[in-house]
Formats: C-alpha cells, structure tokens, sequence
C-alpha cells in the first residue's frame, strides 16, 4: 500500500485466536474509551451470530523481527490466494501450517503484552459475551469458542506498520486553561507557539514537530491563534494509557 507521502509499504501479520484476557490483568492493553451504545449494538450481533465477524487488530513489540522469517516465508512459499482492493492495496493470505513454527509464535507473544490499534469496541463487546457465556455455563471451559475472539497482530516496529495519528475536533467544550492541561498532561512538555491563520498551522507543525521525531508529540489548536504543542521522551514500550 502506498503512505500519504507516496511511499510503497508492505505491512505483514497474521491472524489468530486471542485469548479474551480482562484489561487489568495488562495483558491485552487498550488506549481509548468507549462507548456503550455501539458496545450495545455490536453484543446484539454476536448473540445472534455466535461468531467473530470482524477481528480487532493488535500491535505486539518484537524490535528484533524475530517472527519476521516466519511470517515472510510462509507469503513467499504459499500464498492462498492474493486479491487488490479498489484502493490498490494488494492484499495476500498464506497459511502456517508447521507445527514447530506456530509454537514458536506462542511462544513469542505468551511473554509479551499486545496493545489494540483498533478495535476496542469489538474487544470489550467480546468480553461481555464471554461473562455471560461463562454464567450460563455449569463449569468453565477454558477451550470454549467465547473465551477467544479472532484478531490481526502486526510488529509494531516493523517498517510497513504505519499507523497515522487521527484529527478530533472537539465541539462545545471552552479551550483548556494552564490549570486544565496540567493535571492530565504534567508528564508532557508544552509550549506555545503563535500562528497568523488558518493558512499557517501546516508549516508551522512541520516546523516544530520535525524536531520531535524520536518523541511522542502532538498538538492541539483552539482556535485562539494560538497552537499548542505536547512533548515527551519516547520509552522502550509503546505509548498506551487509558
């Protein structure tokens, strides 16, 4: 697929069946709220379908590419079949069928958490269906179709893994003062950078971001001429807090 800037990449993953872990066991780590009344929807759906119609996609940290040769060589030995989006996005599926290579992958993510990129509405819905499974159940199963949900796990190192940061517009709501940053941003650096329109903001964030590629940073405009930008060492671990 191409990146925004033109850029051809190639993102590599598989799917598997995901043990449904609860969020304070840190296992399974989110990074957004949610809402009930999708969650709502979405249970209604899996009552009635008793199936995964839609995995959630995962990010596990694997620096190294340890798991690379695996997934690489399964795509350049057995692709099932290979299909292009209207995007013109080539899409290509291969089975692992090696034993010794699919114990390899456990292996790997048994000692390593994962974070959802998307799908937290899906995974929390599952976790609901799981509870009320379990409570019509006489004993537990722990090989039970409801105790897993079907997810996508890419490297979230890997080159091809491009996840682009999402613009929210926040409606009816005053600008954050001093004191409102601070007490959910204190760990964050922040300045404030003046800007003369609309017209300006582009060059303007690349200016002052461009230095702040090996951090975590954004920037957030209330539309006062004003843009503020958040900053903050980047650690070994991925960025996710709720």
């Amino acid at each position: 697929f191409a990146a925004p800037g033109g850029k051809e990449l190639e993102r590599v993953g598989f799917f598997g069946a995901l043990r449904l872990e609860d969020y304070e066991k840190r296992i399974v780590r989110p990074h957004e709220n949610t809402l009930a009344g999708p969650k709502a929807d979405r249970l209604k759906i899996l009552r009635a379908s008793r199936a995964n119609l839609s995995s959630v996609f995962l990010l596990y940290e694997d620096r190294e590419m340890s798991l690379a040769e695996i997934l690489g060589g399964a795509l350049r030995s057995s692709v099932a079949f290979s299909v292009r989006s209207d995007e013109g996005i080539q899409h290509s599926l291969a089975p692992i069928r090696d034993p010794g290579a699919i114990a390899r992958v456990r292996a790997f993510l048994a000692e390593r958490p994962v974070v959802i990129a998307d799908g937290h509405h899906r995974y929390e819905t599952a976790l609901s269906y799981r509870d009320e499974r379990r409570a019509e159940s006489a004993s537990w199963d722990p090989r039970a179709p409801h105790e897993r949900l079907l997810a996508y796990f890419a490297n979230a190192f890997a080159p091809g893994s491009l996840l682009l940061p999402i613009h929210r517009v926040i409606l009816n709501l005053p600008p954050a003062t001093d004191l409102g940053w601070w007490p959910r941003l204190h760990e964050w650096e922040r300045r404030t950078i003046q800007v003369r329109g609309i017209e300006a903001i582009p060059a303007a964030l690349e200016e002052h971001l461009a230095p702040l590629r090996g951090s975590y940073a954004f920037a957030a405009d209330d539309g006062s001429g004003a843009l503020q930008i958040f900053s903050r060492a980047a650690g070994e671990e991925l960025s996710v807090r709720v």
